[in-house]
Protein backbone atom coordinates (compact mmCIF):
# COMPACT_ATOMS: atom_id res chain seq x y z
CA UNK A 1 0.00 0.00 0.00
CA UNK A 2 2.85 2.31 0.81
CA UNK A 3 4.58 1.72 -2.59
CA UNK A 4 1.34 2.34 -4.42
CA UNK A 5 1.00 5.68 -2.68
CA UNK A 6 4.58 6.64 -3.67
CA UNK A 7 3.95 5.77 -7.33
CA UNK A 8 0.77 7.80 -7.37
CA UNK A 9 2.56 10.72 -5.78
CA UNK A 10 5.47 10.39 -8.27
CA UNK A 11 3.05 10.29 -11.23
CA UNK A 12 1.28 13.37 -9.95
CA UNK A 13 4.60 15.16 -9.52
CA UNK A 14 5.70 14.31 -13.09
CA UNK A 15 2.40 15.58 -14.51
CA UNK A 16 2.70 18.76 -12.49
CA UNK A 17 6.29 19.37 -13.67
CA UNK A 18 5.67 18.63 -17.33
CA UNK A 19 2.33 20.52 -17.60
CA UNK A 20 3.03 24.07 -18.85
CA UNK A 21 1.83 26.78 -16.55
CA UNK A 22 -0.62 29.38 -17.77
CA UNK A 23 2.00 32.07 -17.24
CA UNK A 24 4.30 30.33 -19.74
CA UNK A 25 1.72 30.32 -22.57
CA UNK A 26 2.51 33.26 -24.85
CA UNK A 27 -0.39 35.70 -25.13
CA UNK A 28 -2.33 35.91 -28.38
CA UNK A 29 -0.94 39.11 -29.82
CA UNK A 30 -3.70 39.37 -32.43
CA UNK A 31 -6.38 39.25 -29.75
CA UNK A 32 -4.58 41.91 -27.74
CA UNK A 33 -4.33 44.08 -30.81
CA UNK A 34 -8.07 43.79 -31.48
CA UNK A 35 -8.87 44.73 -27.89
CA UNK A 36 -6.56 47.74 -28.04
CA UNK A 37 -7.99 48.93 -31.34
CA UNK A 38 -11.60 48.73 -30.15
CA UNK A 39 -14.60 48.23 -32.44
CA UNK A 40 -13.95 49.33 -36.00
CA UNK A 41 -15.95 52.37 -37.05
CA UNK A 42 -17.41 52.70 -40.58
CA UNK A 43 -15.74 55.15 -42.93
CA UNK A 44 -17.47 58.45 -43.71
CA UNK A 45 -18.94 58.42 -47.20
CA UNK A 46 -20.28 61.09 -49.56
CA UNK A 47 -24.03 61.36 -49.89
CA UNK A 48 -27.13 63.50 -50.30
CA UNK A 49 -29.73 64.29 -47.67
CA UNK A 50 -33.22 65.78 -47.78
CA UNK A 51 -34.42 67.61 -44.69
CA UNK A 52 -37.56 69.36 -43.46
CA UNK A 53 -38.75 70.76 -40.18
CA UNK A 54 -39.95 73.69 -38.12
CA UNK A 55 -38.49 77.22 -38.19
CA UNK A 56 -38.82 79.16 -34.92
CA UNK A 57 -38.12 82.92 -35.07
CA UNK A 58 -35.61 84.17 -32.49
CA UNK A 59 -34.71 87.56 -31.06
CA UNK A 60 -36.03 90.69 -32.77
CA UNK A 61 -37.23 88.65 -35.74
CA UNK A 62 -40.00 87.11 -33.64
CA UNK A 63 -40.71 90.19 -31.52
CA UNK A 64 -43.69 92.52 -31.90
CA UNK A 65 -42.39 95.27 -29.60
CA UNK A 66 -38.67 95.83 -30.25
CA UNK A 67 -37.42 98.65 -32.46
CA UNK A 68 -36.45 96.16 -35.17
CA UNK A 69 -39.35 93.80 -34.56
CA UNK A 70 -40.07 91.42 -37.41
CA UNK A 71 -43.28 89.96 -35.92
CA UNK A 72 -42.47 86.61 -37.54
CA UNK A 73 -44.36 83.54 -36.40
CA UNK A 74 -43.38 79.87 -36.41
CA UNK A 75 -42.97 78.49 -39.92
CA UNK A 76 -41.29 75.68 -41.79
CA UNK A 77 -38.00 74.93 -43.53
CA UNK A 78 -36.96 72.41 -46.15
CA UNK A 79 -33.83 71.76 -48.14
CA UNK A 80 -31.10 69.50 -49.44
CA UNK A 81 -27.51 68.85 -48.35
CA UNK A 82 -24.46 67.04 -49.67
CA UNK A 83 -21.61 65.79 -47.47
CA UNK A 84 -18.09 65.11 -48.81
CA UNK A 85 -15.65 63.24 -46.52
CA UNK A 86 -12.31 64.92 -45.80
CA UNK A 87 -11.07 62.08 -43.62
CA UNK A 88 -12.34 61.13 -40.20
CA UNK A 89 -13.86 63.01 -38.45
CA UNK A 90 -14.44 65.90 -40.92
CA UNK A 91 -16.82 66.41 -43.83
CA UNK A 92 -17.43 69.31 -46.20
CA UNK A 93 -21.13 70.16 -45.91
CA UNK A 94 -22.92 71.93 -48.78
CA UNK A 95 -26.60 72.75 -48.32
CA UNK A 96 -29.45 74.94 -49.51
CA UNK A 97 -32.79 75.54 -47.84
CA UNK A 98 -36.01 77.49 -48.15
CA UNK A 99 -37.64 78.93 -45.03
CA UNK A 100 -41.08 80.45 -44.56
CA UNK A 101 -42.30 82.44 -41.54
CA UNK A 102 -45.67 84.14 -41.71
CA UNK A 103 -45.88 87.63 -40.27
CA UNK A 104 -47.97 88.05 -37.12
CA UNK A 105 -50.49 90.79 -37.92
CA UNK A 106 -51.85 91.14 -34.36
CA UNK A 107 -50.14 94.55 -33.77
CA UNK A 108 -51.86 95.91 -36.88
CA UNK A 109 -55.24 94.77 -35.61
CA UNK A 110 -55.19 97.78 -33.27
CA UNK A 111 -56.12 99.84 -36.33
CA UNK A 112 -59.61 98.39 -36.03
CA UNK A 113 -60.10 100.67 -33.02
CA UNK A 114 -59.90 103.61 -35.44
CA UNK A 115 -61.81 101.99 -38.27
CA UNK A 116 -63.80 98.83 -37.55
CA UNK A 117 -64.19 98.21 -41.28
CA UNK A 118 -60.45 97.97 -41.93
CA UNK A 119 -59.10 94.82 -43.56
CA UNK A 120 -55.50 93.73 -43.11
CA UNK A 121 -53.64 91.35 -45.40
CA UNK A 122 -50.03 90.34 -44.82
CA UNK A 123 -47.83 87.74 -46.47
CA UNK A 124 -44.69 86.09 -45.10
CA UNK A 125 -40.97 86.39 -44.56
CA UNK A 126 -39.22 83.96 -46.89
CA UNK A 127 -35.57 83.13 -47.51
CA UNK A 128 -33.43 80.92 -49.72
CA UNK A 129 -29.98 80.16 -48.28
CA UNK A 130 -27.17 78.35 -50.13
CA UNK A 131 -24.42 77.54 -47.61
CA UNK A 132 -21.15 75.67 -47.23
CA UNK A 133 -19.00 74.64 -44.29
CA UNK A 134 -17.61 71.84 -42.15
CA UNK A 135 -19.24 68.98 -40.27
CA UNK A 136 -17.45 67.32 -37.35
CA UNK A 137 -18.66 63.74 -36.81
CA UNK A 138 -18.22 61.94 -33.48
CA UNK A 139 -18.78 58.13 -33.74
CA UNK A 140 -21.05 56.51 -31.18
CA UNK A 141 -22.25 52.90 -30.88
CA UNK A 142 -22.31 51.04 -34.23
CA UNK A 143 -24.58 52.80 -36.73
CA UNK A 144 -24.89 56.02 -34.71
CA UNK A 145 -22.99 59.31 -34.38
CA UNK A 146 -23.35 62.90 -33.23
CA UNK A 147 -22.30 65.85 -35.35
CA UNK A 148 -21.52 69.56 -35.14
CA UNK A 149 -21.87 71.93 -38.11
CA UNK A 150 -20.54 75.38 -38.96
CA UNK A 151 -21.55 77.05 -42.24
CA UNK A 152 -21.46 80.39 -44.02
CA UNK A 153 -23.41 81.47 -47.07
CA UNK A 154 -25.93 83.96 -48.42
CA UNK A 155 -29.54 84.72 -47.53
CA UNK A 156 -31.80 85.76 -50.39
CA UNK A 157 -34.66 87.18 -48.35
CA UNK A 158 -38.09 88.60 -49.11
CA UNK A 159 -40.08 90.85 -46.77
CA UNK A 160 -43.88 90.60 -46.34
CA UNK A 161 -46.36 92.51 -48.43
CA UNK A 162 -48.63 94.50 -46.10
CA UNK A 163 -51.95 95.88 -47.29
CA UNK A 164 -54.40 97.83 -45.13
CA UNK A 165 -57.69 99.11 -46.49
CA UNK A 166 -60.71 100.69 -44.84
CA UNK A 167 -63.33 103.39 -45.17
CA UNK A 168 -61.15 106.00 -43.41
CA UNK A 169 -57.68 105.18 -44.70
CA UNK A 170 -55.66 102.72 -46.76
CA UNK A 171 -51.97 101.96 -47.11
CA UNK A 172 -49.66 99.37 -48.57
CA UNK A 173 -46.02 98.46 -48.04
CA UNK A 174 -44.83 96.37 -50.95
CA UNK A 175 -42.68 93.28 -50.55
CA UNK A 176 -38.97 93.78 -51.13
CA UNK A 177 -35.92 91.58 -51.76
CA UNK A 178 -32.52 91.70 -50.09
CA UNK A 179 -29.30 89.69 -49.93
CA UNK A 180 -27.09 89.32 -46.86
CA UNK A 181 -24.31 87.21 -45.40
CA UNK A 182 -25.74 84.25 -43.47
CA UNK A 183 -24.16 82.20 -40.68
CA UNK A 184 -25.33 78.85 -39.32
CA UNK A 185 -24.30 76.71 -36.34
CA UNK A 186 -25.89 73.40 -35.51
CA UNK A 187 -25.62 69.85 -34.37
CA UNK A 188 -27.56 66.65 -34.04
CA UNK A 189 -27.72 62.90 -33.83
CA UNK A 190 -27.50 60.32 -36.65
CA UNK A 191 -28.84 56.80 -36.62
CA UNK A 192 -28.81 54.67 -39.75
CA UNK A 193 -29.94 56.80 -42.70
CA UNK A 194 -31.72 59.39 -40.56
CA UNK A 195 -30.62 62.52 -38.70
CA UNK A 196 -32.33 64.73 -36.14
CA UNK A 197 -30.72 68.13 -35.80
CA UNK A 198 -31.00 71.73 -34.62
CA UNK A 199 -29.39 74.72 -36.32
CA UNK A 200 -29.29 78.45 -35.59
CA UNK A 201 -29.28 80.69 -38.66
CA UNK A 202 -28.61 84.44 -38.60
CA UNK A 203 -28.49 87.19 -41.21
CA UNK A 204 -29.27 90.90 -41.33
CA UNK A 205 -30.67 91.77 -44.76
CA UNK A 206 -31.28 95.41 -45.69
CA UNK A 207 -34.52 96.08 -47.55
CA UNK A 208 -35.53 99.02 -49.71
CA UNK A 209 -39.31 99.35 -49.39
CA UNK A 210 -42.00 101.55 -50.87
CA UNK A 211 -45.11 102.52 -48.92
CA UNK A 212 -48.17 103.84 -50.75
CA UNK A 213 -50.81 105.86 -48.90
CA UNK A 214 -54.00 107.77 -49.61
CA UNK A 215 -54.18 109.42 -53.01
CA UNK A 216 -51.25 107.42 -54.29
CA UNK A 217 -48.65 109.24 -52.19
CA UNK A 218 -45.44 107.26 -51.88
CA UNK A 219 -42.62 107.06 -49.41
CA UNK A 220 -39.44 105.05 -49.81
CA UNK A 221 -36.93 103.97 -47.22
CA UNK A 222 -34.39 101.37 -46.12
CA UNK A 223 -34.47 99.19 -43.05
CA UNK A 224 -32.33 96.35 -41.72
CA UNK A 225 -34.09 93.34 -40.30
CA UNK A 226 -32.15 91.00 -37.98
CA UNK A 227 -33.34 87.58 -39.14
CA UNK A 228 -32.60 84.75 -36.71
CA UNK A 229 -34.26 81.36 -36.69
CA UNK A 230 -33.85 78.13 -34.77
CA UNK A 231 -34.57 75.24 -37.12
CA UNK A 232 -35.43 71.76 -35.85
CA UNK A 233 -35.13 69.37 -38.79
CA UNK A 234 -35.25 65.68 -39.66
CA UNK A 235 -33.01 64.44 -42.49
CA UNK A 236 -33.11 61.34 -44.64
CA UNK A 237 -29.75 60.48 -46.25
CA UNK A 238 -29.16 58.40 -49.35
Amino acid sequence: MKSTSILLALSASILFITEPSLSQIPPDSSAQGNLAAGPEQPELVAGFGLFAGVSFPAGAFGSTSESQAGAASTGFVGGVEYAIPLGRPLQVLISAFYSYNKMDDSPLQLLRMLDPSVSINVTSWTAVCPMGGIRFVIPMPPGASVFLDGQVGAMFATSPDIKISGSLFSARQSSANAVALALALGGGFSLGVGDLGVRYVYAKPKYHVTATGEGGSKQEGDFEQPTATVQVVATVRF
